[in-house]
């Protein structure tokens, strides 16, 4: 969210010279952190979004072993 709110507002800003160039700096420094935690959080979890997706398009599958 943080990212799409920059993108939107902060570079806009930046280029009509509201915003000083050292916190739109920070602020897109932030904006790609931003990107790059949630990319490794979504990777972390995509084995369980798969799992989940099967059993709600796969009712009748074998769950698979944890193990």
């Amino acid at each position: 969210m943080w990212a799409f709110l920059y993108n939107g507002v902060g570079v806009v800003a930046a280029v009509l010279g509201l915003l000083s160039p050292l916190l739109a700096a920070a602020a897109m420094l932030a904006s790609s952190l931003s990107v790059v935690g949630n990319s490794l959080r979504l990777r972390q979890q995509q084995g369980k979004i798969v799992e989940q997706l099967l059993e709600i398009l796969l009712p009748w599958r074998e769950p698979k072993d944890p193990s």
